[in-house]
């Protein structure tokens, strides 16, 4: 009879620059028996990791000579192996771009490498069900995250903004969401948003949402900011 340590649990391809994380992370991977590659060339990430044709992808997004996010779009491109993200990026926003990069998971640092096991475990088991993990619902609509979609009785396509503003109205339904928060949630490197547009914005979100027939799943809350009729 085969031992188990004859019998990987699967094949981890691990892209992580800071040694002391590295190393705990394979530790603990090889003591729960999977077999672990090691990212030599961060510039060639999807390349790497096609050759090594792992089962998961760990991978962190800010890496010298090498970005994650582009690597993922990269792998997601060619092949459905699962990716989970494990980054000091920890704001919703950051998740969010890691999640319409085509990751199946994100876990911000510093992590319980116990919770890392766990997510990696069940991600697997969930490989094939991707859809499930890109949803989310809420008041009778459901926003796809990966296809920039909402849908009721019908569908609507999103901008990158609109996406943003209703990800973090779904992701944070049953509360009221500040105008603030959308605000600062909405802010990156590359797009600023200010308290105008952010009106034009939901204003726009609400006509597509009428044409699905969810024209009340908004609500304004004067002085305080807005949330989801669940």
């Amino acid at each position: 009879m085969e031992s188990t340590l004859e019998r990987p649990a699967g094949r981890i391809f691990l892209a992580e620059d800071d040694e002391g994380q590295r190393e705990e992370l394979q530790y603990a991977l090889e003591r729960e028996g999977y077999q672990v590659f090691l990212a030599e060339d961060f510039g060639q990430l999807a390349q790497e990791a096609e050759r090594f044709a792992p089962d998961l992808i760990l991978l962190d997004i800010q890496l010298p000579g090498g970005d994650g996010l582009a690597a993922c779009r990269q792998i997601r491109s060619r092949s459905d192996i699962p990716v989970i993200f494990i980054t000091g990026r920890g704001s919703s926003m950051d998740e969010l771009t890691g999640l319409t990069s085509g990751a199946d998971d994100y876990i911000t640092k510093p992590c319980c490498v116990p919770v890392v096991m766990a997510r990696i475990r069940a991600v697997l088991l969930r490989s094939g069900k991707k859809e499930e993990l890109h949803t989310l619902t809420a008041g009778g609509c459901t926003l796809n995250i990966l296809d920039a979609t909402v849908t009721a009785r019908g569908t609507a396509l999103l901008t990158r903004t609109e996406l943003r503003i209703l990800y973090l109205l779904f992701l944070h339904s049953g509360r009221i969401v500040s105008r603030q928060e959308l605000l600062d949630g909405l802010w990156d490197d590359h797009i600023y948003i200010d308290d105008n547009t952010l009106s034009v914005n939901i204003a726009r979100i609400r006509e597509k949402l009428k044409d699905i027939g969810a024209a009340e799943l908004i609500r304004t809350r004067r002085g305080q900011g807005y949330e989801l009729c669940v």
